[in-house]
């Protein structure tokens, strides 16, 4: 079977996609405390309704709204992010994923090799997920926001589905990028925490 250049890029740009153990059924809910915590929140039902969440976005895939996940680092962001794309690569779509750092870095080499080729921003707004992995803990740039911000517009309007996964909270976002784009994933993402 022959690939298109396209598939081999989104492989190529999803390289480092640990795929082996992130499944839904290898996320352990025993993890979670079944005590309330200090804000009355019970973590093992959220992580089941965030779970719920995750395995609805596959069945629904691609007519569902974007999903945020935030929160510090062990509370299974990755994991869940891994198994939605195991699921969704399953069923023939062309998912793109990786650190915030590797993502922009290769739109930046490209934007600036004055080659004329776009095939990495191509599939980055193209590709039918894209999942953003660690968000934040990308070298800041102005560059990056402004990319950030257009790719996000640009994949919203087309319809296309986006996953990120960020250890910042709201106002954190809103520092370090901008109110425009804070604003732009509390309308249009589901933010999970």
């Amino acid at each position: 079977i022959h690939k298109s250049a396209k598939q081999l890029l989104i492989e190529d740009l999803s390289s480092s996609l640990p795929l082996a153990d992130s499944r839904f059924e290898n996320f352990d809910l025993n993890f979670y405390s079944n005590d309330a915590d200090a804000s009355g929140s019970v973590p093992r039902k959220r992580a089941t309704a965030i779970l719920a969440l995750c395995k609805q976005f596959v069945e629904n895939f691609p007519s569902n709204r974007s999903l945020l996940f935030m929160g510090g680092v062990g509370l299974g962001k990755t994991h869940l992010s891994l198994s939605i794309v195991k699921e969704i690569s399953d069923k023939g779509y062309g998912v793109v994923y990786g650190s915030a750092q590797n993502l922009f870095s290769a739109a930046e080499k490209e934007h600036f090799s004055y080659s004329g080729e776009t095939s990495v921003q191509d599939s980055l707004l193209e590709c039918d997920l894209l999942v953003i992995d660690d968000l934040g803990t990308e070298a800041f740039s102005k560059n990056n926001n402004s990319y950030l911000l257009e790719l996000i517009n640009e994949r919203i309007i087309n319809n296309r589905k986006i996953i990120i996964n960020t250890n910042l909270g709201f106002s954190n976002i809103e520092e370090m990028y901008s109110k425009r784009l804070s604003s732009r994933i509390l309308e249009d993402f589901n933010v999970m925490y």
